[in-house]
C-alpha cells in the first residue's frame, strides 16, 4: 500500500528543537506514487520511479518539510496524463532534480501519439508556493521543448475547454 523507503543514513540532533538529517532511497510504481500525491493536473498511470533524496531540517508535523527535500526522482517508461488538456504521454524517461525551492529537468523525453519530445525545464518558487502555500512570490517555469516533427492535428485540445481530474 505504501511506498518503501530505505535510509542509508539518518541522524537527529538538538532534541530541544529537533533537526533531522536523512538520506533515503526508494523504487516504486508510478501509479503507487500517484495514489500518494493526488495531484490535480497530473496523473501517473504506469511506469517506474526511483528516488535519491536528502533532507536536512527541522522535524515538523505537516507537509511543509517536503519543500526542503532535495535530490532526484527518475522516471522510466512512464505513462503520464496531463488532465487539463487530455494529453496522455507515453515512454516518459528522465530525471527531475529537486533543488532548493526549484525543480529542473534536463533531457526528459516522452511521446504523445506519434510525436516525440525532449524537454528541459527549470521552475523556481514551485515547492514554496504549491507545498507550503506561500503566495508571497510568483512561481516561474521556463520550459523548452524540442521535437523533430510535430503533427499539429494531435494538439487540437489545446484550444478547447480544460478538463478536471475525476475524484
Amino acid at each position: 500500500e505504501g511506498i518503501p523507503f530505505t535510509a542509508d543514513s539518518a541522524s537527529i540532533t538538538n532534541l530541544d528543537t529537533a533537526r533531522l538529517q536523512l538520506h533515503v532511497l526508494s523504487q516504486c510504481k508510478l501509479e503507487d506514487l500517484d495514489n500518494k500525491l493526488g495531484m490535480q493536473d497530473i496523473a501517473f498511470k504506469s511506469g517506474d520511479a526511483s528516488f535519491d533524496l536528502f533532507y536536512d531540517g527541522p522535524i515538523v508535523r505537516d507537509k511543509s518539510m517536503l519543500q526542503d527535500i532535495r535530490g532526484t526522482m527518475t522516471i522510466k517508461n512512464g505513462a503520464i496524463d496531463y488532465i487539463p488538456r487530455g494529453f496522455s504521454f507515453s515512454r516518459c524517461n528522465g530525471s527531475v532534480l529537486l533543488l532548493k525551492d526549484s525543480i529542473r529537468m534536463d533531457n526528459f523525453n516522452c511521446r504523445y501519439k506519434d510525436n516525440q519530445f525532449d524537454v528541459a525545464l527549470f521552475g523556481s518558487n514551485i515547492r514554496r508556493k504549491f507545498i507550503a502555500g506561500d503566495a508571497s512570490q510568483t512561481a516561474v517555469i521556463d520550459c523548452f521543448v524540442r521535437s523533430p516533427f510535430i503533427n499539429m492535428d494531435d494538439f487540437t485540445s489545446l484550444f478547447g475547454q480544460q478538463k478536471q481530474r475525476n475524484a
